[in-house]
């Protein structure tokens, strides 16, 4: 279908933009208005609708990031040479490099970002809005790979004016937004990653099962609630090598506890302060204490513990609803095999990673080689220790020779404990726990 013709009006004649007072009240019936405001006002959609429909703009910045028309000197980067008061700027798709930094200070200016329009400046580059009343957007409006996006204008900055509108945080830098003196800034249509946000980065073995993980790309909300974080790295890390830039470099953060049987290690995302580069490896510390000098930043993405050998647990990993991992053992490990543990609660480590608390996978038997009722009840240390009875429990046997077995999701201490606890104290009973792996909320 053809694109309907656009009504227009004004396009030469006198405008003027009426005063704020005047916009806000609009016009009154009976009451003549100015002609150059009329002519203001309908020139304005006419632009905005030519704008949406991508036919409009004062000046086209082309696909490798030259201004093909309204920039004086035509230089790559030079966005805002020619811009004048109420001019629109279209972005073409394609990455436009920065060679410097750029401040778009002028009034009532509107951007348009066509679908994967980036702006690319690879060297620390700004690119700051700080012109009253800007406009940003239809469009995609994708940012840097590194450096920040700065919009703090004097006036309100309207981001967002149709659905088709996106702004995507940069893979590294920040999209930083500063109240104006005025209206402030409108949000309608930038979202940052909720606090705690994460998808992707799913570990599994790499070549060498034994010592080393990789990771996929993903994207989360930094640790500290400041910035979106995007990642395209994909390579491995070796766990019982020392940490070192690059893939299938070593992975092991110095300081950290050695590679060794019963240790967990948390895969960790970091970011070069200097450079913006994403980098990972692994800590002893959950929290990241031993990340590299130089990066500051930190977010954990996995964990895991190792076993005799030493060596990485064999699993496979899944992501669920909400960006947390499943992680399930190939092999069921056996926790515990006690005989006769007494009425008092029992506090057996499970085979999960600890310095987090997690949902470990667990099955739990009870074998009864007497005729006595026994029950148990398997809870987290979270909860109140309690005697189990004949109406609170999770596993009954009343038969000699009987077993009974329950399957549950129990939240871990972050020593890795669970507590079991049987009613009764008799020779003939044994209780047996496997783990068959863990759920990682990743937070």
């Amino acid at each position: 279908m053809a694109k309907p013709l656009l009504p227009f009006w004004g396009v030469t004649g006198t405008k003027t933009e009426p005063p704020a007072g005047k916009k806000n009240a609009g016009f009154k019936a009976g009451k003549p208005e100015s002609a150059q405001y009329f002519n203001w006002f309908a020139d304005l959609v006419w632009k905005w609708l030519r704008g949406v429909q991508g036919d409009y703009a004062d000046i086209v910045v082309g696909s490798a990031g030259e201004v093909t028309s309204g920039d004086a000197d035509n230089t790559v980067g030079d966005f805002v040479v020619a811009i004048a008061n109420g001019d629109t700027v279209r972005f073409l798709a394609g990455t436009h490099a920065l060679t410097r930094n750029e401040d778009i200070t002028e009034t009532d200016v509107t951007l348009l970002f066509e679908s994967d329009a980036i702006l690319d400046d690879g060297t620390n580059r700004t690119f700051t809005v700080s012109g009253a009343r800007a406009r940003i957007g239809p469009g995609r409006f994708t940012g840097f790979t590194f450096g920040d996006i700065i919009l703090s204008g004097a006036g309100s900055i309207l981001i967002g004016i149709d659905l088709d509108m996106r702004i995507v945080a940069a893979s590294n830098g920040a999209l930083v937004l500063t109240s104006g003196t005025a209206a402030g800034l409108n949000m309608a249509g930038y979202a940052p990653f909720p606090t705690g946000f994460i998808t992707g980065f799913l570990p599994s073995h790499d070549t060498d099962t034994v010592n080393d993980m990789a990771i996929t790309a993903g994207q989360c909300r930094d640790a500290a609630d400041t910035k979106n974080v995007i990642s395209t790295i994909t390579y491995a890390k070796q766990l019982d090598a020392t940490w070192a830039t690059g893939d299938d470099a070593g992975g092991l953060f110095s300081g950290a506890t050695a590679y060794a049987d019963g240790v967990s290690y948390h895969g960790c995302l970091i970011e070069n302060d200097t450079t913006g580069v994403l980098e990972w490896g692994f800590d002893s510390d959950p929290a990241g204490a031993n990340t590299p000098a130089g990066y500051s930043f930190m977010r954990r993405m996995f964990s895991i513990l190792a076993t005799a050998g030493p060596a990485i647990i064999n699993g496979s990993w899944r992501e669920k609803s909400g960006g947390a991992l499943d992680n399930l053992l190939l092999v069921p490990i056996q926790d515990w095999n006690t005989t006769n543990p007494g009425t008092s609660a029992v506090t057996p480590a499970v085979s999960v990673p600890d310095g987090i608390q997690l949902e470990a996978n667990l099955s739990v038997t009870m074998k009864d080689d007497t005729p006595i009722n026994a029950v148990l009840l398997l809870t987290s240390l979270d909860q109140t220790d309690t005697l189990p009875t004949n109406v609170l429990f999770d596993i009954f046997t009343r038969a000699a020779g009987e077993i009974s077995t329950v399957a549950k999701l129990i939240r871990t201490s972050t020593g890795a404990l669970v507590r079991y606890r049987v009613q009764v104290s008799d020779g003939s009973l044994t209780i047996y726990g496997l783990t068959h792996g863990f759920v990682d909320d990743r937070r």
